[in-house]
Formats: structure tokens, C-alpha cells, sequence
């Protein structure tokens, strides 16, 4: 009786003690995965960054000033962002823009009806643009505004385009005469910073940036007629040098003069025009022009040295030259002819 009383006791905790095991074990599982769970949406939710909508309004381009490398531009920038979120306008730099010409404006914010955080500026500055010139008069560029975050990265703040209400005001087209104006573009990137800046443990970082374009084309021809005028000028002078007889020794001086003053005068002249369109450092058509101008003036030079040498030694020589008058003439245009042509199609 005494021993089977003593199996009937140690029998029964272990039946009941199983499934309590079971359970426990169970739930403490359970509570392990959602420990890990937890960290793990609280950091996918960490790493989802803010999105702000950026817009721009163009209001006036103008001081377009190619030999400076230089335009300006009167414009509004505003941005929403999602309740509780500060503007980025505030942290938004220009890395283009000459601070001692530019007026950023006052920032100014409110708050929509579902809560959003509305923000604009009024921004009048002086952006630095590397004009190309090489093909003018048959120059195209894009005018491009550039604005960068510098306050929070990538991971923490990105823009995002406001395309529809983004503009460009209608009268800037009436004020830019001699210019077709194109629409206006937004886009929306992130930029990598290229270093730490030497802070301790930081590991290179990318934040949002905007990018406002304007497609610009030249259309009038004028200011570059005036400044090729004096080279062709200079060319035809050239030319009527060739009507100067090589017999007569005093003649001959008079026209090597007027050959080294037309000379002079197309290269001051190719200075005037670098003064004035820019890029003195490129190969532009202007450039080109002027020295197949003066390949000219040194041809009839040349020419008309050899002309004299024949008198000297009195041999016959043709006079006037209507064969190296025209082929030289002829050539010239042609020469100039091709390089406007190319100019023009890649323009």
C-alpha cells in the first residue's frame, strides 16, 4: 500500500508539469520574437527619410554676361513638408550663387489644413554659368540653378519635385529679345560629399539636391555682324592690294604697308571680339575666322614679295594677277563658308 502510494503521488505532478513546460516555453518564445521584431520596425521606420516637395517660380533672367561667366535671376522657392517637419529653405545653400550679389530673402511658413508645414522665399541673385562660346552666333546653353541641402543627409531628408505648379514667367520671353527661351525643368537628386571634412568616425555622406534648368538658343545675328564687319573689311582691303603694279618699286612699299596695317587691324580686332563674347582660352568661330583672315593677308604678302623678286630679275609676271585674285578670294569664302556651316549644325 505504501509503495503504491508513493507512485500514485510522484506520478501525477509529471503528467501536469508537461504541458505547463510547454506553455512556458511557448510564450517565452513568443516574446523573443517580438522583442526582435520591435528594434527591427523601429529601425526600417529610422530609415525612411522625410520627403519635402520643392517647387520654383521664375520670374526674370537678365545681366546674361558671357565674358564675366555670369547671369541673374529673380525667383520664388517654397517647399511642404509633413507635419512636425521644419522647412529645408532655411538649410538650402546655392554653391553657384555670388554671395556679395545675391538677396536671399525672408523665409516665411504656415500651416496647411492636413497639417503640412508650407514655406516660401524670394530669392534675387547672381549665379556663376560657364558660357560656352564656341559656336557663336549659333550658341545654345542651359541655364542651371543648383540648391543643396546641408543640414540633414540622405537618409534623413530628400526633396521631391513640385512639376506642376513649377514655372517660368511669360514675360521674360519679351524681355530677352534676340533669345528663344525653353521650358523651364526641375529634378530632384542627392550629391556625395567627396569627404568627411576630417570629423572622427564619419563615413561619407550624400544629400538632397534640386536642379532648375532654362534651354536658351540664340537667335539674332546682329552683334556678330558687327563684329565681323571690320575682319571682312580688313579681308577685302587685303584683296584690292593685289591691284598695286610690283613693277614699280614705290608702289610695291605702299602695298606691303597697307598689308601689315590690315594685319594689325584684324588682330586688334580679334581682341575686341574676345573682349566681348569671352572665352579667350577656346577655339570659338570668331577665332577661327580671324586667323583664316589673317592666313590670308600673310598669302597676298608672300605673293607679292615673290611678284617683286620676278621684276628684279626681270622676268615677265602677270599684272593684274586675276587667277591668284580669284582663287584667293574664292578660297576665303569658301573657308569661312564651311566654318559657319559646321558652327551652325552642331549649334
Amino acid at each position: 500500500m505504501g509503495e503504491g502510494f508513493r507512485l500514485s503521488v510522484t506520478a501525477r505532478p509529471r503528467r501536469r508539469l508537461r504541458p505547463a513546460c510547454a506553455r512556458a516555453a511557448l510564450l517565452f518564445g513568443l516574446l523573443l520574437a517580438l522583442a526582435g521584431i520591435a528594434p527591427a520596425v523601429r529601425a526600417q521606420d529610422a530609415a525612411t527619410p522625410v520627403a519635402c516637395r520643392i517647387g520654383v517660380g521664375i520670374e526674370s533672367l537678365h545681366d546674361f554676361d558671357p565674358l564675366a561667366n555670369r547671369f541673374s535671376a529673380l525667383l520664388w522657392l517654397w517647399s511642404v513638408c509633413p507635419p512636425g517637419t521644419a522647412s529645408p529653405l532655411a538649410s538650402m545653400v546655392f554653391p553657384d550663387i555670388q554671395e556679395d550679389e545675391a538677396d536671399l530673402g525672408e523665409i516665411r511658413e504656415s500651416e496647411l489644413t492636413d497639417g503640412s508645414r508650407y514655406a516660401y522665399r524670394r530669392l534675387h541673385a547672381t549665379f556663376r554659368f560657364d558660357w560656352n562660346m564656341r559656336d557663336y552666333p549659333f550658341d545654345g546653353h542651359v541655364l542651371r540653378i543648383v540648391g543643396e541641402e546641408t543640414d540633414l543627409d540622405a537618409t534623413a531628408l530628400v526633396y521631391a519635385v513640385d512639376r506642376q505648379s513649377t514655372f517660368l514667367d511669360e514675360r521674360i520671353a519679351a524681355g530677352l529679345r534676340g533669345w528663344k527661351i525653353g521650358d523651364v525643368g526641375i529634378e530632384a537628386d542627392t550629391t556625395a560629399e567627396q569627404s568627411s571634412y576630417g570629423l572622427p568616425g564619419a563615413g561619407v555622406v550624400a544629400y538632397a539636391r534640386i536642379t532648375v534648368t532654362v534651354p536658351i538658343e540664340r537667335l539674332s545675328l546682329l552683334p556678330f555682324a558687327k563684329l565681323a564687319s571690320g575682319m571682312f573689311a580688313s579681308a577685302l582691303i587685303a584683296l584690292l592690294a593685289l591691284f598695286f603694279d610690283p613693277r614699280d618699286s614705290g608702289a610695291f612699299a605702299t602695298q606691303l604697308g597697307l598689308l601689315v596695317a590690315v594685319l594689325f587691324a584684324v588682330l586688334i580686332n580679334m581682341q575686341l571680339v574676345d573682349s566681348t563674347i569671352g572665352d579667350g582660352d577656346d577655339l570659338t568661330l570668331m577665332t577661327k575666322m580671324h586667323f583664316v583672315t589673317v592666313a590670308l593677308i600673310v598669302a597676298l604678302s608672300l605673293f607679292s614679295v615673290r611678284e617683286r623678286r620676278r621684276v628684279e630679275r626681270g622676268q615677265d609676271i602677270r599684272y593684274p594677277h586675276w587667277p591668284m585674285l580669284l582663287a584667293t578670294a574664292s578660297l576665303y569664302v569658301v573657308a569661312n563658308a564651311a566654318l559657319v556651316a559646321d558652327a551652325a549644325w552642331r549649334g
